[in-house]
């Protein structure tokens, strides 16, 4: 509520009990008036006269109308427009007698007088107060920052945790006035607690001799970290060791306040397997040939030989490209080798590929004359369906060949060959399984071939071969596998107690004396194992355990007699050691004839298990001197099996091989491990070492090798069950170099792997 306006004049009366004038009393303010703004301040004094040991005592008439001390200091109110106010003084010994002055207060039109703002004391420690005081006119409200706000007295205590500068504000409605403080704060440095090691751990906690193991270590509050033995002072949260025994690990952490410790361990395994080689004994080339596979579009990395070979190529006219499909589908003849009329287009797709190429020619005597699909059972006369297939032709080449004279020459065929690919070393196969014809191609060869038979054969086509092409190599016989090497299949003139493979290499050798050249080059066997896992063949599309066991040892079955396979060829408990048993039947019979693998696989393709048994398989056959191999799929994922063939061809993802020649290696524990061992002749310092477990777990190999360099370390690949799979291999993968020390390296090979070693000087 405003006031009023009003000024009251000042009045001194003495007044006498009962009515007269009994003495003078009067009271005098000074000033009488006074203007001031709001919030401003006047003080004023008070005369008493007529009575003895009185003082005056000061009021505000009217509310909110300022504040009065005791001693007669005023200070005006805040106020938005002008107001009159009233202060009075009243004799203390005589309350009748008073006297007032008029205060008049207008609204200031200044912001607010800061005056000053102190710390007390301006530096502290962290942990202490501050006393901030400050003095200020003409402010409506006043604040400070930093978590304070609105104050109200004149002082306020503050504990900064760091130096803070403070601002006070002072606002009015005339303006905003500010001042600032700074309080310095001290932090005393703590005393650190110990450190902590939340953890130390080594991994593998067990490793082979040469290996390394990883301590990994995690630490809080430690100005310094060391780890003994031979580590020391560590910056990391891990580091690598090599210990050369089992090795008891300490963790140190140190800061101002002590040292705290850990332990981890680190166990160094004893050798499960010796591994020796020596780069000067058994030393021989390796025949680039055996890294080969049966013509498909999808073909591992680094094959060396393609075969264009199998059940449909008996019956392959190459003048029109027709075949039969025999047992595999319906016995039908039709254009699945090729679609072409161009005369070989299903051999020039083949030899275009531009790697050196096995070619089958046909030799029972029968091949496709139509598309036509299925042949009528019971099967009659070939003629209907079929041209008769001739190893010689009896007038000139024509290319053209003739498609009208009713049959197909195998000799102009060589011919057309030679002619397109001049300059090329040939190789020709003598068609395909003859033991299993009866069964495979029924529509033609009704009855069971003979010993004679196929020598008759064989020596006729390849008499037309060599007439045409002197210096092609002439593979034969294709047999299908062991029962065929043996009789022929059961052959009606087999002889009893002689293999089939002798029969046929001695008289083989005496057609080609007869001629004087050679008539056969290669022998030409086929090879899927008989053995069994829990009475499952290996090559079945099944990798359960027990199969996963057998087919891993399986290739000990090529070289060596001791290891005896669960199968029907060992119902004599005699192992099979077929490269070595073979060999042996070509020194007798037919020297200098060379061993070919043209059809193999150990199933598994799909699993380590089938990974483990392609690299062995290669490894023999370079070892072995087996001449040319070609693997055949029998399934479409063989993922496994062309990881195998990398650990040889392309271990490193940029083209490194195994190398062109091979020296002796020898792993203490067959059944345990295989190694094998290269280096390139135009540069034996390159050493390249491929090791498999055969086992289920890991296996610690101490591999010794005896050579002229002296190498200190192995860069290692690796194909394990969990290998990188990039369509359509697995991937070796790299892993932390091998140590070499001495020409001795030590380390633990994961249970069913391969690893390829590439030795470092």
């Amino acid at each position: 509520m405003r006031p009023s306006f009003r000024t009251l004049p000042l009045l001194l009366a003495v007044f006498a009990c009962g009515g007269g004038f009994t003495r003078q009393a009067a009271i005098t303010v000074n000033p009488a008036t006074a203007s001031l703004t709001s919030n401003g301040t006047q003080q004023f004094t008070a005369a008493v006269t007529g009575v003895a040991d009185t003082a005056a005592v000061w009021s505000i008439d009217e509310a909110s109308g300022g504040t009065i001390t005791t001693d007669g200091l005023y200070t005006a109110p805040s106020v938005s427009t002008s107001a009159a106010f009233h202060v009075r003084a009243v004799a203390h010994a005589d309350a009748s007698v008073s006297a007032s002055a008029v205060v008049t207060v207008t609204p200031s039109n200044s912001a607010p007088v800061i005056g000053p703002f102190v710390a007390t004391p301006a530096s502290i420690t962290a942990g202490s107060s501050s006393l901030l005081g400050f003095t200020v006119t003409g402010a409506s409200q006043l604040s400070i920052d930093q978590g304070v706000g609105v104050v109200s007295e004149t002082t306020v205590q503050v504990s900064p945790i760091a130096t803070t500068t403070y601002t006070l504000t002072a606002s009015n409605s005339a303006g905003t006035t500010t001042a600032q403080v700074t309080v310095t704060v001290t932090v005393t440095a703590a005393v650190p607690s110990a450190p902590v090691i939340t953890s130390f751990t080594a991994s593998p906690a067990s490793i082979g001799a040469g290996q390394s193991s990883t301590l990994s270590l995690s630490a809080a509050g430690a100005t310094s970290l060391s780890i003994a033995p031979s580590v020391g002072t560590v910056s990391g949260t891990s580091v690598s060791v090599h210990p050369t025994t089992t090795t008891t690990y300490t963790l140190t952490a140190t800061n101002a306040s002590g040292s705290v410790t850990a332990t981890a361990q680190v166990t160094l395994l004893a050798s499960d397997v010796t591994l020796t080689l020596d780069s000067s004994q058994s030393v021989h080339a390796i025949s680039p040939l055996i890294y080969g596979y049966n013509d498909r579009p999808l073909m591992p990395s680094g094959t060396t030989f393609i075969r264009s070979g199998g059940n449909r190529l008996t019956a392959y006219n190459w003048e029109t490209n027709a075949s039969n499909a025999g047992s595999d589908f319906n016995y039908e003849n039709d254009a699945a080798m090729s679609s072409s009329s161009v005369p070989g287009a299903a051999i020039w797709t083949t030899m275009d590929k531009n790697i050196p190429a096995l070619i089958t020619l046909p030799m029972q005597g029968w091949v496709s004359k139509d598309e036509s699909g299925p042949v009528a059972q019971p099967f009659g006369a070939q003629s209907l369906r079929f041209f008769p297939s001739i190893a010689k032709k009896p007038s000139a080449f024509t290319s053209p060949p003739s498609t009208s004279d009713s049959a197909v020459y195998q000799d102009e065929f060589v011919n057309a060959v030679a002619s397109r690919y001049p300059g090329r070393q040939l190789f020709f196969s003598l068609d395909n399984e003859p033991d299993l014809w009866s069964f495979t191609h029924a529509e033609i060869q009704f009855t069971p071939i003979t010993y004679a038979s196929l020598l008759s054969l064989t020596t006729t086509l390849a008499s037309a071969v060599k007439d045409v092409a002197p210096t092609a190599l002439i593979f034969g016989p294709v047999s299908y596998g062991y029962a065929g090497f043996q009789t022929l299949q059961g052959a009606s003139d087999a002889t009893s107690g002689e293999w089939f493979l002798d029969y046929f290499l001695r008289n083989m050798n005496a057609a080609s004396a007869a001629q004087g050249r050679r008539l056969l080059d290669v022998l030409d066997l086929h090879w899927y194992p008989e053995a069994t896992g829990g009475g499952v063949r290996i090559i079945e599309a099944n990798n359960t355990a027990a199969v996963q066991v057998a087919r891993v040892q399986a290739p000990r079955s090529l070289w060596d007699v001791s290891y005896v396979e669960s199968s029907w060829i060992t119902a004599n408990n005699v192992g099979i050691d077929l490269v070595h048993v073979v060999g042996n039947k070509i020194a007798a019979a037919y020297p200098g004839t060379k061993l070919g693998f043209t059809e193999y696989n150990y199933g598994g393709a799909d699993d380590i298990s089938g990974a483990v048994a392609e690299a062995d398989v290669l490894g023999v056959f370079g070892r072995e001197s087996v001449y040319a191999a070609t693997f055949w799929p029998l399934i479409n994922d063989n993922r496994f099996a062309f990881g195998a063939w990398r650990s040889f061809r392309n271990f490193d993802n940029a083209g490194s091989a195994f190398g062109d020649t091979s020296f002796s290696a020898l792993a203490s524990d067959n059944s345990k491990a295989a190694v094998y061992a290269s280096y390139d002749a135009g540069s034996p310092g390159r050493i390249v070492v491929v090791a498999i477990n055969r086992t289920t777990g890991p296996l610690a190999v101490n591999l010794k090798l005896a050579d002229t360099h002296t190498f200190t370390a192995a860069h290692a690949f690796q194909v394990t069950a969990t290998s990188t799979f990039t369509s359509p291999s697995v991937i070796p993968t790299a892993v932390t170099d091998a140590r070499v020390s001495n020409n001795v390296l030590q380390a633990t090979l994961p249970a069913y792997s391969v690893t390829t070693y590439a030795f470092v000087p």
